[in-house]
């Protein structure tokens, strides 16, 4: 395997990944690797346990980044958290793994508020268990928080967004996919004014409100997918107050969305380069046509969108399918320069 590898770099190596690699029993002998700065063990349920993670904690001192989503773990005993707090001094970014039990994980989320209040990214998956007082001690103590992904968390509520947006204002990027209880009554009351990417997708009763977070005209990537009360006019505030800053809008799903928001996006989002409309029955080929007038705009996603003719379709495909190729083609000409 690629233990003798660990073994060879092991004061060297500063960057590892063995994301995916369900049977590596070598990540025992990932705490050798005593410079590793970051550090990705995300999905490898058949390597990853607290007992390694413990043995990093000690033995990697300059460890800053540790991924160990896509794994379910017991709860951690007192000790082994401890360890962790005190020994990993320098981690900045964390991706959780999953814990079984519904209060065994929201006590293994109060236990870790001492660690994200001095995180810069945070990402939870799948914690459908957690409780929502749970998430509201946790949140309360992100001050420091750039990035925060949370997705499945659907006992995540407005009470625990509001306190995010009392203690914290440095948010980069956002995801709050699946939260069914979040309405737009707390999104309004974020204070993210660096805010450049935001994921509400699945999040079904966040409507409107969601505009706000587009007020700093920073925003460069939305994902509001399937999330029904989202209409043309929320598109519409969207593309006005992000304007050319925006990049990739993800709008796949939404029964409410119209010809007019397309109209908009074309007229402010002159920056879009990727748009999603996947499975919107009532954008017509008007609406569709009028996008191409984004000279950036390089990739569209139609497909189930009733409304629009099979022919206007292929057309902006067509289209889209030159410019891309002219671009490839134009940055082998920038390389050939440059070399």
């Amino acid at each position: 395997g690629v233990e003798p590898l660990l073994r060879g770099c092991a004061y060297t190596l500063t960057d590892l990944s063995l994301a995916g690699c369900w049977g590596v029993a070598s990540a025992r002998s990932v705490p050798l690797c005593t410079a590793l700065v970051r550090l990705n063990l995300s999905r490898c349920p058949g390597a990853c346990n607290w007992g390694v993670v413990e043995a990093i904690a000690q033995q990697c001192p300059e460890l800053q980044c540790l991924d160990l989503t896509g794994n379910t773990m017991e709860s951690p005993e007192g000790r082994t958290l401890n360890t962790v707090l005190s020994r990993a001094g320098k981690l900045s970014e964390f991706s959780m793994p999953w814990s079984t039990g519904h209060f065994a994980a929201t006590l293994y989320l109060l236990m870790m508020k001492e660690l994200v209040g001095r995180l810069t990214h945070f990402q939870v998956s799948n914690g459908g268990l957690l409780s929502s007082w749970g998430w509201t001690e946790v949140l309360s103590q992100a001050s420091g928080l750039t990035s925060l992904h949370l997705s499945g968390c659907r006992s995540l509520s407005d009470q625990a967004v509001e306190v995010l947006g009392t203690v914290n204002s440095s948010l980069t990027s956002l995801t709050l996919t699946q939260s069914c209880r979040l309405t737009d009554e707390s999104l309004r009351r974020l204070r993210a004014p660096r805010l450049k990417t935001l994921a509400l997708s699945e999040c079904r009763m966040v409507g409107p409100g969601v505009a706000d977070l587009a007020c700093s005209g920073v925003l460069a990537h939305i994902d509001l997918s399937h999330c029904p009360l989202v209409d043309g006019y929320t598109v519409r505030c969207i593309a006005t107050r992000s304007g050319p800053s925006l990049r990739t809008a993800i709008l796949c799903g939404l029964p409410l969305l119209t010809d007019d928001a397309l109209l908009s996006l074309a007229q402010h989002a002159t920056g879009l380069r990727e748009l999603s409309v996947q499975g919107c029955p009532q954008l017509t080929g008007r609406g569709v046509i009028s996008v191409l007038h984004i000279k950036s705009l390089t990739y569209l996603n139609l497909s189930n969108c009733v409304g629009c003719p099979e022919v206007v379709a292929q057309d902006v495909e067509r289209e889209l399918r030159w410019r891309r190729a002219e671009s490839s083609e134009g940055a082998r000409v920038a390389e050939g320069i440059f070399q």
